[in-house]
């Protein structure tokens, strides 16, 4: 037997390395780690014979090239370079995920201190950031977001490498947590300060099962954890979904305008093309602005600031309306892929709280961070996103391991 887990581990290291870079140097780092991924796994399938592991992957494939067919043998809202464009982006970080969650790799202390050091000098790099210059900084990250992003993904990844093999980590790497969580929140991004207010929560308060019935103590946590939120997030809620610009206009936000309109078109589309949506390459993608999409046309929005065809800059500003393009049937199975990932994490977590309760967080937090970055970002799809569905993959690998040896030893 060939063992690529280790491939799997390095691949991880070196997509970590490359995470700030990737925003305006090296571009397409999450497009060729993602495709190493699979590579690895056609490997595992060849030499190892282990098919049954990928059934999820076949199915995720599968899935995808009905849509291409769909997209190509029966929409025409783009060209078909453009469609096997938006099929290659929109597969890639679900590659990432499934093939990481069906090797298993088992982190070792070599690989923990090495991704550590890694994690702590990407939170590090991204303070000159904010002293520096719009236009330097757009030069060297692209947008103060990816500051708090990469300040986040550093944290939680931090926190994977330091459970020790009783379950639990010590007081001061928790103190780094929070350390490089707050090289994030200069960047000011509501995105961010929810995910930090999460970690925070969940590396101090938490305690397991405490979501599992209605005691009053856990219930006001709950409450208090929600306002805290709403707190922090309430603003920029407002600004980019309800007020819009009916307050004072800010040039820097600009883009916020073009959101909205990309939301309530997305709730358009899936009323008319309900069951499959409009197909790939037709709406709030990269590929519907590099090759301008119909739709924009048929649904009136090309004259919107950010959305027209000279200036599509804000088309990709949220991944959500993106899952109009695959109807209520890609919806659900959206939603299903999530529901499945944390039931993995929960399964294996219930079987040992006290042993698993960090790795379970760390999913958790992962899955959380997918989820509200979402809503305003697509960072989802770019290198970010692809260490954020490793963090989560691998913290259930290191359950499956602990778990698997505890059986042995009992």
């Amino acid at each position: 037997m060939v063992r690529l887990d280790k491939l799997c581990n390095w691949l991880i290291i070196i997509c970590l390395a490359g995470l700030l870079p990737s925003i305006v140097y090296i571009k397409y780092l999450d497009e060729v780690g993602s495709f190493v991924f699979l590579a690895i796994a056609v490997l595992d399938c060849v030499l190892n014979r282990n098919f049954k592991r990928y059934i999820p992957l076949f199915m995720l494939i599968g899935v995808m090239f009905f849509y291409l067919a769909y997209t190509l043998l029966f929409k025409s809202y783009n060209t078909a370079p453009y469609v096997l464009m938006d099929f290659v982006l929109e597969i890639k970080p679900f590659l990432s995920l499934l093939v990481i969650l069906a090797i298993r790799p088992k982190l070792s202390t070599k690989e923990k201190f090495i991704i550590k050091t890694i994690c702590i000098i990407n939170a590090i790099a991204v303070l000159p950031m904010y002293f520096l210059s719009n236009y330097m900084m757009e030069q060297l990250v692209g947008h103060l977001a990816y500051c708090g992003a990469t300040a986040f993904v550093s944290a939680v990844f931090y926190l994977l490498c330091c459970v020790k093999p009783d379950g639990t980590v010590e007081k001061k790497d928790k103190l780094i947590v929070m350390a490089l969580l707050a090289c994030g929140i200069p960047c000011m991004k509501a995105k961010f300060l929810g995910e930090a207010v999460l970690c925070v929560f969940f590396l101090w308060l938490y305690k397991p099962m405490m979501f599992h019935g209605f005691k009053p103590q856990y219930m006001l946590v709950v409450l208090l954890l929600a306002s805290v939120l709403f707190a922090v997030t309430w603003n920029k809620i407002s600004y980019y979904f309800i007020t819009g610009n009916s307050g004072t206009f800010n040039p820097s936000e600009i883009q916020t305008y073009a959101r909205p309109v990309l939301y309530a078109t997305a709730g358009l589309i899936i009323a008319d093309y309900t069951l499959l949506g409009s197909g790939l390459a037709s709406f709030a993608t990269y590929a519907s602005s590099a090759n301008y999409s119909g739709l924009y046309y048929e649904y009136g929005i090309d004259k919107v600031y950010g959305l027209s065809e000279s200036m599509p800059d804000f088309i990709c500003d949220a991944y959500y309306p993106s899952l109009a393009q695959f109807g209520v049937v890609g919806i659900i199975l959206f939603i299903v892929l999530w529901r499945w990932a944390y039931k993995k994490l929960f399964v294996l977590f219930k079987a040992n709280t006290k042993l698993l309760r960090f790795f379970f967080i760390v999913g958790v937090l992962a899955i959380c961070a997918i989820l509200i970055e979402n809503t305003t970002g697509t960072i989802f799809s770019q290198a970010h996103g692809m260490m954020i569905v490793a963090i989560l993959a691998l913290a259930y690998s290191q359950e499956y391991h602990i778990t698997k040896t505890n059986q042995i030893t009992t």
